[in-house]
């Protein structure tokens, strides 16, 4: 940010390294409504994902990754655009069994939380992806 001025900056894309493509890709379009596209991801045996919700460019990249640099990235947070999406999302987390938690250690209460920053209120709730990607869910 230039002094004055303001740049308005969003997310294009994700990079998220897996050992299986197809699986991750499940995961992510069950869990999230991700869907699936013939987008080039730039690597071999790759696949892009691009958010269902409407006027959303969001993109994860899906890219095999040898075992032992995963997870990579070790957090992503997904932020819904309304209360029922999130309900929507915790209530799929749970038929999935991926036991989500109230926070990021992975040996924190089961259900979902609430942190207040700057004055707002988030709901938020933590699973583990296939790759072990602490992956953080809020509203």
């Amino acid at each position: 940010m230039k002094h004055g001025k303001t740049f308005v900056m969003k997310i294009n894309h994700l990079i998220v390294g897996t050992t299986n493509v197809e699986v991750t890709a499940d995961f992510y379009c069950e869990l999230l409504q991700f869907v699936k596209t013939n987008e080039d991801p730039g690597a071999p045996n790759g696949m892009v994902l691009k958010s269902s919700i409407a006027n959303e460019n969001t993109h994860l990249l899906l890219i095999p990754f040898k075992k032992e640099l995963l997870p990579n990235p070790l957090h992503v947070a997904f932020e819904c655009h309304d209360e029922a999406e999130f309900k929507r999302a915790y209530s799929q987390a749970l038929k999935m069994n991926l036991q989500p938690r109230s926070a990021a250690n992975r040996s924190s209460t089961p259900g979902y939380g609430e942190f207040t920053r700057s004055n707002r209120t988030f709901k938020q709730f933590y699973v583990a992806d296939p790759n072990d990607v602490n992956v953080e869910v809020m509203f």
